[in-house]
């Protein structure tokens, strides 16, 4: 399939290395300064945005969790959205720290917050 005019800009490359269409036909992504687009932003759908925040306080003291905004953010990353809800658990965020829980966002844009446990920590309180 061959693109003409402006049709042609609106292909752009993925990063990582993802098979996107492109003008010439398909091919791998060239460079990581762009995402693809198709009249929209396309990796909107295909990414979220997690926010990994530390909450080994929560087991130095025996109060009630604070609200995400509250904890100090360790990471603020994109991750594939496919299957976030049932993954979520086990991908390695952050190196040192383990899984406590996560919270889904309240509107479609905004952020997951993902609370994590400082490894080392965690086994001293043992």
């Amino acid at each position: 399939m061959k693109n003409t005019g402006d049709m042609g800009k609106r292909y752009r490359a993925a990063c990582l290395g993802w098979l996107v269409s492109n003008p010439e036909g398909f091919g791998l992504a060239q460079g990581c300064d762009r995402m693809a687009v198709m009249g929209q932003d396309v990796w909107r759908y295909n990414m979220r945005r997690v926010v990994v925040v530390d909450v080994t306080d929560d087991y130095a003291v025996t109060q009630p969790p604070m609200p995400n905004e509250c904890y100090p953010v360790l990471a603020d990353i994109w991750v594939p959205a496919w299957h976030l809800p049932d993954r979520v658990g086990d991908l390695r965020l952050v190196d040192g720290y383990l899984y406590d829980w996560h919270e889904t966002p309240t509107d479609e844009d905004g952020p997951w917050y993902v609370g994590v446990v400082n490894r080392n920590a965690l086994h001293q309180s043992v």
